[in-house]
């Protein structure tokens, strides 16, 4: 029986600018979703190698779209370079809206992670 509360969630991972892994979940709410993934991400997370960053943005920062939705990127193997944040890998967390958008912020994630690679 499906929650009438739940939400559907796009979880993914993104390495070396492409999407490794693609879910979308149902859940009471994106917050629980993602701190689920952070307590998934903690238990592989390495404190003596790299950083744990997590960011909030919204959509229209990145998306000529009408709809604005939070999107958290995780990045739990992150690394400074002198002045320069290497990201490895990210998660990303945000609201299902429809295909078009996941695929657009997807997209510019999957970008933004390649040119963080490239020093």
């Amino acid at each position: 029986m499906c929650n009438i509360l739940s939400v559907k969630t796009v979880i993914a991972r993104i390495s070396e600018g492409k999407i490794k892994s693609l879910d979308i979940i149902e859940v009471e709410s994106v917050g629980e979703a993602i701190k689920k993934v952070v307590s998934d991400i903690l238990k592989e997370w390495d404190p003596e190698k790299h950083d744990l960053i997590i960011t909030r943005h919204e959509s229209s920062e990145i998306s000529e779209s009408k709809e604005s939705i939070p999107i958290y990127v995780l990045s739990p193997s992150s690394e400074w370079v002198g002045e320069e944040l290497i990201e490895k890998e990210i998660i990303t967390v945000f609201p299902y809206v429809n295909e078009e958008l996941t695929n657009e912020v997807l997209r510019v994630l999957s970008d933004y992670n390649l040119k963080s690679l490239v020093l």
